[in-house]
């Protein structure tokens, strides 16, 4: 077999294809249509919308309820008053509240101090006895600032605490002071 003959034969495969493709006239695509029509409800442009919760006004807070939570409530801390002196809070950031003060359920715990203290609360409507659990210690605490803003956070909340609201805040009044309280969203 010459050289010329082994070429066509091989060529003329690759000949049959070419054809076949060229019959088929292929388009190229040069734009793609979007899977939702411009005149379907779904093909509404995007457009950025403020969060609802920002542009709704919080709802109040009932104090009587303060102390009964299915779920755990998180409160962040505005400040904290002992003695009617303004204390600055260092590392306490908060409180959380779980369960119900009606039947002794409910645990109320800082968020961020250095002691762990974790209150068992027990009492009905906006008024509660609160005892700090065995655990309570500043021994946790690495720094002398820390350990004072945990003693005098403890001599508010160990004893008998009150709940009042104003507006979207709770005011937590015990035997030395208060915390102030804002409901973490």
């Amino acid at each position: 077999m010459t050289p010329v003959r082994r070429a066509a034969l091989l060529a003329a495969p690759l000949a049959v294809a070419a054809v076949a493709l060229s019959a088929c006239n292929p388009t190229h695509v040069t734009s793609i249509d979007s899977p939702t029509p411009s005149g379907s409800a779904l093909a509404t442009p995007y457009t950025a919308h403020e969060s609802e919760a920002a542009s709704e006004p919080a709802a109040p807070v009932d104090a009587a309820s303060f102390f009964s939570s299915e779920t755990v409530a998180e409160y962040t801390l505005s400040s904290v008053t002992v003695d009617g002196a303004t204390v600055e809070p260092g590392s306490f950031k908060g409180v959380s509240m779980f369960g119900q003060a009606a039947d002794g359920s409910a645990m109320l715990t800082t968020i961020g101090l250095c002691d762990g203290s974790v209150y068992a609360l027990n009492g009905k409507g906006a008024t509660v006895a609160s005892t700090a659990g065995e655990a309570w210690s500043t021994d946790k605490c690495g720094d002398p600032a820390d350990e004072a803003v945990a003693v005098k956070v403890h001599s508010i909340l160990e004893g008998k605490l009150t709940a009042s609201a104003a507006g979207e805040e709770i005011t937590l009044k015990g035997a030395k002071g208060s915390l102030v309280l804002t409901a973490a969203h």
